[in-house]
């Protein structure tokens, strides 16, 4: 029988995935996390940062128009240098086509400083 090995997504919820016979722990662990961070790539395509007047940087989901604070969870794999590479810091009211700064607000509406 196959070895199988515990894993939480991002909910918590402990699910079980069979690993390859021969296969280690250590690789299959690093085959995860490569698995991670390519999503990740995928998923930072969709948001920008977004730095307001008054200095702070805030996120923008092109896709959803959601705005935030905090660093989307599933972004956390990248790299600094990664993440400056694929969602770089837009200034606001530089670039309007590829900001939020048409949609109001110097800051994130629905969020407290």
């Amino acid at each position: 029988a196959a070895a199988s090995e515990a894993s939480r997504d991002e909910a918590g919820a402990v699910s079980e995935r069979p690993r390859s016979q021969g296969q280690s722990l250590e690789a299959a662990l690093a085959e995860d996390a490569e698995l991670k961070v390519q999503q990740a790539r995928k998923i930072a395509l969709r948001w920008r940062r977004i730095r307001a007047r008054d200095g702070r940087v805030y996120w923008w989901n092109r896709k959803t128009g959601q705005t935030k604070w905090q660093m989307p969870s599933a972004l956390e794999p990248l790299s600094a240098f990664e993440l400056d590479e694929l969602v770089p810091v837009a200034s606001k009211g530089r670039n309007k086509s590829s900001t939020a700064s048409e949609k109001g607000g110097d800051t994130p509406g629905d969020l407290s400083r």
